[in-house]
């Protein structure tokens, strides 16, 4: 959990007030949580699921819909449900970023709002998207072997970065090592 690392923070910053610890506990469980939301097919993949069960089970998912990418019916309001209840649980943690003063503080209000942009991606892509389509392409076509070398061309613009964050992403998943190479075009 990533709770006892702001603990720790606090504690070095001298700002470990019960009422900061608790904000502090809300944000980084918030943030665990859209990890966990991020990569649930990448998890699914390793044999590991961080979604409760029982709020599984209330929404008709379970690891065969998830395994078979099946982001319709009972799919999307899960994953609605979700990422409204980590909405929530992080912007109630989110007074400890004007309550720490200084570069502490605004680091802190970045982090939440970082969290929150990524609740807005997963909630504009709840099939997460490019990844879902980029891992599907792979698998179909048969591009990558795991533990394979990717040479990918990037020339500094927001198509090759985009690509270069994809094949990041799925670096673990897949069992890559990833070389760029810049190609000035």
């Amino acid at each position: 959990s990533a709770n006892p690392v702001g603990r720790l923070l606090l504690h070095l910053y001298g700002q470990a007030t019960p009422q900061n610890l608790a904000y502090s506990d809300k944000i980084c469980s918030s943030l665990q949580i859209i990890n966990f939301l991020q990569d649930i097919e990448i998890d699914l993949q390793k044999n590991r699921i961080y979604i409760p069960q029982d709020e599984m089970a209330e929404f008709g998912i379970n690891e065969d819909l998830i395994a078979g990418k099946d982001t319709g019916g009972p799919w999307q309001g899960f994953m609605q449900f979700q990422i409204e209840r980590v909405r929530a649980m992080l912007i109630s943690g989110a007074p400890l970023g004007r309550v720490l003063k200084g570069r502490i503080g605004l680091e802190m209000r970045m982090i939440i709002a970082g969290g929150l942009r990524i609740l807005e991606k997963i909630e504009r892509e709840p099939e997460s998207g490019l990844l879902r389509k980029v891992s599907s392409a792979i698998k179909r076509y048969d591009l990558l072997k795991k533990g394979s070398t990717v040479v990918a061309g990037v020339s500094g613009g927001p198509d090759s970065m985009v690509l270069l964050h994809v094949l990041q992403t799925l670096k673990a998943a897949w069992q890559i090592k990833i070389v760029a190479a810049h190609l000035n075009h």
